[in-house]
């Protein structure tokens, strides 16, 4: 039976274990353990693992905790966070930055006090373009 870890990474911040020196410790592991060709201990072949996450996500919910938006290997803002090798193999092959990255203004959104539609008020504020909800009729 092939073996396929679905999200597998380290935090980098919001809880105190959640830092950028555990993360550089476990995410090597994780691509030599991958690569190693073990497999588990009834049938030996290679492990498909998918890393949680690309980049840290500023909007995501901090619900369960601080420490969710900062899974990524790389900032927001596409810099990486420490050195990774991804390749599995000694050579160096660091992760690079990103280039010519472009920073939206910030907006906010205010809710219309004198919206009509207070039923459709939830769901609006559920879209990922929170500037469709009600504005000031200013």
């Amino acid at each position: 039976m092939p073996i396929i870890v679905g999200e597998v990474g380290w935090p980098t911040d919001g809880d105190r274990n959640a830092n950028i020196e555990n993360g550089r410790r476990l995410q090597p592991r994780i691509a030599s353990a991958s690569d190693e060709q073990q497999g588990d201990t009834s049938k030996k072949g290679s492990i498909d693992v998918y890393l949680f996450s690309l980049i840290d996500e500023d909007a995501k919910s901090i619900a369960p905790g601080n420490f969710e938006r900062h899974w990524g290997i790389f900032e927001y803002d596409g810099k990486p966070k420490y050195g990774l090798n991804l390749s599995g193999h000694e050579e160096d092959m660091n992760l690079v930055s990103a280039h010519g990255v472009k920073y939206l203004e910030r907006r906010w959104c205010i809710i219309d006090p004198d919206a009509t539609d207070l039923a459709s008020l939830p769901r609006s504020m559920d879209l990922p373009v929170l500037s469709q909800i009600a504005l000031p009729s200013a």
